[in-house]
């Protein structure tokens, strides 16, 4: 459900060394982080604003009621990092995680320690705060104000600062349509788990009727923050393994895997679904596009060659920079024999 690109930066104030037999090896800290990271999938904290996050986002299997678009603090690889810094800080057994996500710009703080079993332990004391430039000392005063209660006195020397300078990129995993031993129409003619993103009627001069439709395998939704320079072009978009289809009533006439022509944003293939606008800036409008909201529709058919016949379809393929992107042009052959890729244009947004 969720995929993660992370540079660190590391700030170790106040440590106190640890023993030798209570430091974790190298090489247990990935089995360390998955553990931690299955035991606080699907718990949320409270940011300052009052809204939600995820501490870490529940598995894609999870039930409906816990699916909802929130930020997210952690991944099982992040939590790797962060156990990685306690150890170059040498601040085991015991220590305070202060976690700077990029964005929401608010400090996860987590008391983290090994149990007897040398693995790490779920987090007694966990809470976010406004960010903040953290100094030795600062503990104490900060528990007590956001939790009520007094910190125990061991780990409080040791405090780890995790900063983590891009996003975490979110993304959701469409539910896999009918198998072909039930689906009717186009749907049969293709592999299980295709999802049909768009699809149109085609009548040409060999006097029977097609359908023309741009297919997904391995299909999820990406959204967008609506701010960057990509979100004018793809706006909040599909990705996966995309296909061009022509298809009759009986077979599949001609397919164009587009995959390695749709490069997106650094040459992900991104489908565009909605347009952005001010409704679609925030986390909280995600969940009502997916419900409410009818897609785009992608191919409209027009005559982009000039010779005359209305059976060329674009897709935005590549962002240059803000002003300009790639538009991948492809047509349907007049006499039913096939697909076939017209060329690239540059346009502007």
């Amino acid at each position: 459900m969720t995929r993660s690109v992370w540079q660190r930066s590391i700030l170790m104030m106040g440590l106190v060394g640890a023993s030798l037999a209570a430091v974790p090896a190298s090489e247990d800290l990935a089995a360390l982080a998955a553990s931690l990271a299955d035991r606080l999938a699907g718990s949320k904290v409270a940011l300052p604003d009052g809204s939600q996050a995820w501490v870490v986002a529940p598995s894609p299997d999870a039930g409906d009621d816990t699916v909802a678009p929130l930020q997210m603090f952690l991944t099982a690889e992040r939590l790797k990092s962060c156990l990685e810094s306690v150890s170059a800080a040498e601040a085991w057994p015991i220590a305070w995680l202060v976690v700077q996500p990029a964005e929401p710009e608010v400090d996860l703080v987590m008391r983290i320690a090994l149990d007897e079993q040398g693995r790490v332990a779920t987090p007694e004391f966990l809470f976010t705060i406004p960010r903040r430039d953290w100094q030795p000392g600062d503990l104490p005063r900060v528990v007590r104000e956001s939790t009520g209660r007094k910190p125990p006195r061991k780990g409080l020397g040791n405090l780890v600062v995790q900063g983590f300078s891009t996003r975490i990129v979110t993304t959701y995993v469409y539910e896999a349509p009918k198998t072909a031993d039930t689906a009717r129409g186009l749907q049969a003619l293709l592999p299980p788990g295709s999802l049909i993103r768009d699809a149109r009627g085609v009548e040409l001069q060999d006097g029977k009727r097609y359908t023309l439709a741009l297919v997904l395998q391995r299909a999820s939704f990406v959204p967008s923050e609506c701010r960057e320079c990509a979100s004018t072009i793809f706006g909040h978009a599909d990705t996966g393994i995309a296909w061009l289809i022509l298809a009759d009533a009986e077979r599949i006439v001609d397919r164009i895997d587009l995959t390695p022509r749709l490069r997106g944003v650094d040459g992900k293939p991104l489908i565009p679904r909605y347009a952005c606008d001010e409704r679609h800036a925030g986390n909280e409008s995600i969940q009502e596009l997916l419900s409410t909201t009818e897609p785009m529709a992608l191919l409209k058919l027009s005559d982009i060659d000039g010779d005359g016949s209305a059976l060329e379809v674009e897709l935005p393929a590549e962002q240059l920079d803000c002003d300009r992107y790639v538009s991948l042009v492809m047509g349907v052959r007049s006499n039913g024999s096939g697909l076939e890729i017209v060329g690239t244009r540059e346009l502007r947004p």
